[in-house]
C-alpha cells in the first residue's frame, strides 16, 4: 500500500477549531447588539402609541362628561372623598365600578375612598389609565391600591391654585377643594365655554410616572396624586413636593422621580397669605418628554425642552396667552 493511500484512510476532521468557535460567538453578540436598541425602540414606539391612544379615549371621556353634565369633572372633593377618576369611570366603559363608588353616606357626609363600601371600586387596575411604558404599582400606601399614569391640570402654579413664586395663577380646568378656607376655596366645576384661552391651547391631561414602593403618585382616587401643575417643565428636575409620608425619594427607591414633602397648608382665611408649595410635574418613562390630551380632543407630545413661559400657558384656562 502507498504512502498516498495510506494518508487519504485516515479520519476527515468535522468539528470547529476553538478560534473559529469564538469567532462565530463574536459574531452572533454583534447582530444581537444590533438588533435589541431596534427591538427596544419598536417595543417603545408600540407602548407610546398605546398611552396616547389611553390619553386620546380619556379626552373623548372628558367631552361626553360635560355633554352630560355641562361641565368637566371636579378635580377633587377635599383630600379624600372622591376625584375626578371616581366621577369619570361610568365614561371609560366602567359603569359597574363608577356606580359602585359612594361619594356620600346615607346621612349625606362626604364619603372616603378607603371605606370598605368604596374598596373595590378603588382597588382595580383599569389598563386605559395605565401607560406599558411605566412599571405598575399596586401596593402603594398603607391601604394597597394602584397607582396609574393619568393625571388631571390642575394650573400653572401649585395644588393650592394661588400664585406662587412670582408665577400667577391663571384658571384650571380642574377644580381642587384642598385650597382650605371651606366654601370661600370651592372652585367650582368648569365648563368649556369657562375656558377662555381656547380649548386647543389648554392641556386636560397628561402623564406622571407611577410611585413605587409607599409612594402615592398616581393614587388617582387621592387629591395628592391625581393632578399635575405646569409650575414645573415636563420630567424636570425639580421636585414633586408632596405632605409628609406620600412619597418615596430616588434615594431610598431608584425607580422614583425626584420629590420632597412639606407641611406647608393653604391659607386658613382670606386674608392668610397662600402657601401651600404642594405639586407634581409632568413625567413619563417616554424619552423626550410626555404625551398630553388638550381640550380639543387632540394628543400631542411635550417635549422636554418645551420653555416654562410655553408649558405654563398650556396648563392656564383664562391667561390670554397661547399655548403650545
Amino acid at each position: 500500500m502507498t504512502a498516498y493511500q495510506k494518508s487519504a484512510a485516515q479520519p476527515v476532521r468535522l468539528g470547529f477549531t476553538l478560534i473559529e468557535l469564538l469567532v462565530v460567538i463574536a459574531i452572533i453578540a454583534i447582530i444581537i447588539g444590533m438588533l435589541l436598541p431596534a427591538v427596544q425602540k419598536v417595543r417603545e414606539a408600540a407602548s407610546r402609541m398605546k398611552c396616547q391612544n389611553n390619553l386620546k379615549q380619556l379626552s373623548l371621556a372628558m367631552h361626553n362628561f360635560h355633554d352630560a353634565n355641562n361641565a368637566l369633572p371636579l378635580g377633587t372633593n377635599n383630600c379624600c372623598f372622591g376625584t375626578w377618576y371616581t366621577a369619570i369611570l361610568p365614561f371609560i366603559e366602567q359603569p359597574a365600578l363608577g356606580n359602585a363608588f359612594q361619594f356620600k353616606t346615607a346621612t349625606g357626609l362626604d364619603q372616603s375612598y378607603t371605606a370598605t363600601v368604596n374598596l373595590p371600586s378603588c382597588r382595580t387596575r383599569l389598563t386605559p389609565m395605565t401607560c406599558p411604558s411605566d412599571m405598575p404599582n399596586d401596593t402603594a400606601g398603607a391601604t394597597p391600591m394602584p397607582n396609574h399614569n393619568y393625571a388631571v391640570n390642575y394650573g400653572n402654579t401649585v395644588n393650592g391654585q394661588h400664585d406662587f413664586a412670582g408665577v400667577v395663577f391663571k384658571g384650571a380646568p380642574f377644580g381642587n377643594v384642598f385650597q382650605g378656607y371651606a366654601a370661600l376655596s370651592y372652585l367650582p366645576p368648569v365648563g368649556f365655554a369657562q375656558i377662555t384661552d381656547g380649548l386647543s391651547n389648554t392641556l386636560l391631561v397628561s402623564e406622571l410616572i407611577q410611585g413605587q414602593g409607599n409612594d402615592l403618585r398616581g393614587r388617582l382616587v387621592f387629591s395628592e396624586g391625581s393632578g399635575i401643575t405646569g409650575y414645573e417643565t415636563p420630567n424636570g428636575k425639580g421636585a414633586d413636593v408632596l405632605a409628609v409620608g406620600l412619597c418615596v425619594p430616588p434615594t431610598t427607591n431608584a425607580l422614583n422621580p425626584p420629590c420632597t414633602t412639606s407641611t406647608t397648608v393653604a391659607p386658613v382665611s382670606p386674608s392668610t397669605t397662600p402657601t401651600n408649595t404642594h405639586r407634581l410635574a409632568a413625567r413619563s418613562r417616554h424619552a423626550g418628554g410626555v404625551n398630553a390630551a388638550y381640550g380639543d380632543g387632540s394628543v400631542r407630545f411635550a417635549t422636554n425642552s418645551i420653555s416654562p413661559v410655553a408649558w405654563q400657558a398650556s396648563f392656564s384656562t383664562r391667561g390670554g396667552e397661547v399655548g403650545e
